[in-house]
């Protein structure tokens, strides 16, 4: 297993491979391939920099409930843009 493992490229859609060139933005840390990143010249979630929208890696993300509180106990939490 290896740091981005089951994470996409939010520019181009593919997973990410161990032996892929993955860049991360210096704002959020979104990971995206070397050559996307080039393509896009930014963070493909710049315009969500600063806000609550700004991208998280999931583990980093308020969860929408906290277990035991009743509501959803459990319940997954996915994240897409």
């Amino acid at each position: 297993m290896f740091f981005y493992e089951g994470y996409n490229c939010p520019v181009c859609g593919k997973p990410f491979r161990e032996t892929d060139d993955i860049v991360t933005c210096p704002e959020c840390g979104a990971p995206h391939h070397r050559d996307c990143w080039k393509q896009e010249g930014h963070c493909h979630f710049a315009a969500d920099h600063g806000t609550d929208q700004q991208w998280k890696r999931p583990e980093e993300a308020k969860p929408e409930s906290v277990p035991g509180s009743g509501s959803a106990q459990g319940k997954a939490v996915s994240y897409t843009h």
